[in-house]
């Protein structure tokens, strides 16, 4: 494992948020992000999406959703964090959905672990997709992009 994960999964968290009434949001990230060549093993993103209103609504969480959120995220990082298999690097919540941005060495390991997390009797309303982006260039221009040029 390269010292610049080590580093970055103990890194401190920063917040950001935008007031903005009609479309509020919030990120949660990881700094300082690794350089490209410190990240090589980590190639894969991970996203997950979880919906909870509908799309244009501008809507933020519930409470309840709050709750039920942050012991997903618990189970999540305890479960792909522990060995690395994954770090979780961003969490922007906004518009009806929070997204949970993780890197990872083995997608498929994810897969089956994600599988295996505690679930609620109602289960976990979750849109997984994956893809490549050995730069974390997702991360540093999509996600860290309008806050780095202060929009």
């Amino acid at each position: 494992m390269s010292a610049s994960i080590e580093k970055f999964v103990n890194a401190g968290w920063s917040v950001a948020t935008r007031d903005d009434a009609d479309s509020p949001a919030t990120l949660r990230f990881r700094r300082p992000v690794p350089s490209p060549n410190e990240v090589s093993d980590f190639s894969e993103v991970l996203r997950v999406l979880w919906i909870y209103a509908d799309e244009g609504t501008g809507a933020l969480p519930s409470q309840d959703d709050i709750k039920r959120m942050t012991r997903f995220e618990d189970d999540l990082c305890d479960a792909l964090e522990l060995d690395r298999t994954a770090v979780l690097a961003a969490v922007l919540t906004m518009d009806g959905a929070r997204q949970w941005l993780l890197y990872t060495v083995d997608v498929q390991m994810c897969g089956i672990r994600i599988n295996q997390l505690p679930q609620e009797e109602t289960g976990y309303p979750l849109e997984i997709d994956t893809f490549s982006d050995p730069n974390w260039a997702y991360l540093r221009e999509d996600i860290l992009g309008p806050i780095d040029n202060g929009t």
